[in-house]
């Protein structure tokens, strides 16, 4: 994951995909006090395939002992050892040749780094009290029953289980080759006896098959709480918002086990549209409640049209 080491201090840096070593605070990602560092000192970048460390100081950056050209890239490998300046500059050695990767440091205990990939739950998946995502403006925030918060790098989580630090190592890549779908409708078919929920999304043309799952009923109670909204005339920034504890309430479970069935039905549909570009959340959240997200769905109770909620074409959010 790219990691150098103060052998000094033995502070770990996770390197972003391009690193700025220097003595401005505002333009280095690692800021060095040492006077004759430079303002913008040097950069290691990850070119694809390994690190390179590139000079641009006046005081020089050595490598092993050797000083670096400047301007030119040089690699870096495991175990090297890096100065920064010529007169009692601190050495750091690359401990991790890795690719970049955005990841969860703990910073309480012996746990390990967390490697983020697109959806995540903190302390775990048996107990999924915050989810960290790529939000469908290709952010990475971070949820609680409080709602939606941005994920700076940097950022502390806290949890009674562990504190973790967010590392953003790379950017996220806005112009990797998704699809951008047109259209996602979501059809549910219930049992006449509320017994059994299947779920099925098209997107554009095609159709996901996602079964029958104990949390498709959660996600149905939702969608009919919007589906009400709507018929009652709620605009769609209003509509289906129901207090959590409420929700809790309507499905009779506690509010540990509906925490689980929201991250279970987000984790299946998150895989289920992974092939596209940062789709929208299947629920949203705000402080103390929940919705169903998708405006566009149809609810099908045994061989009848319960009601369906169509998108409206001036809405481009979707």
């Amino acid at each position: 994951m790219g990691i150098i080491k103060n052998l000094k201090t033995g502070e770990n840096i996770f390197l972003k995909s391009h690193h700025v070593f220097g003595r401005n605070r505002e333009k280095a990602d690692t800021a060095l006090k040492n006077k004759d560092i430079s303002q913008i000192h040097a950069s290691v970048r990850w070119n694809g395939w390994e690190w390179l460390l590139t000079d641009f100081s006046r005081n020089g950056t050595w490598i092993d002992g050797t000083r670096l050209i400047s301007g030119e890239n040089t690699r870096l490998k495991e175990g090297n050892i890096i100065r920064f300046s010529s007169i009692g500059g601190s050495e750091w050695t690359l401990i991790d040749e890795k690719p970049p990767s955005n990841v969860l440091v703990p910073l309480r205990g012996n746990g390990q780094i967390i490697m983020l990939d697109r959806f995540h739950a903190l302390p775990n998946e048996a107990e999924p009290d915050i989810s960290i995502y790529i939000s469908q403006t290709g952010e990475w925030v971070y949820e609680n029953e409080n709602g939606v918060h941005p994920l700076k790098n940097g950022d502390i989580i806290n949890h009674s289980q562990g504190v973790w630090q967010f590392f953003a190592a790379e950017p996220v890549d806005m112009t990797i080759s998704k699809k951008i779908a047109k259209d996602i409708r979501f059809f549910f078919h219930v049992s006449s006896d509320e017994e059994h929920v299947f779920l099925k999304i098209q997107i554009d043309r095609n159709i996901i098959d996602l079964g029958e799952r104990a949390h498709h009923y959660m996600l149905l109670t939702l969608a009919r709480q919007r589906l009400k909204d709507a018929e009652d005339g709620a605009d769609q920034e209003t509509q289906g918002w129901i207090e959590t504890d409420r929700m809790a309430d309507m499905l009779g479970l506690e509010p540990c086990h509906l925490n689980i069935q929201i991250y279970r039905s987000r984790k299946q549909i998150n895989d289920a549209l992974s092939e596209l570009q940062n789709p929208p959340q299947v629920i949203d959240r705000r402080f103390g409640g929940l919705r169903f997200g998708y405006p566009d769905f149809q609810i099908m109770r045994g061989s009848t049209v319960e009601g369906a909620l169509y998108r409206e074409k001036s809405d481009e959010s979707q």
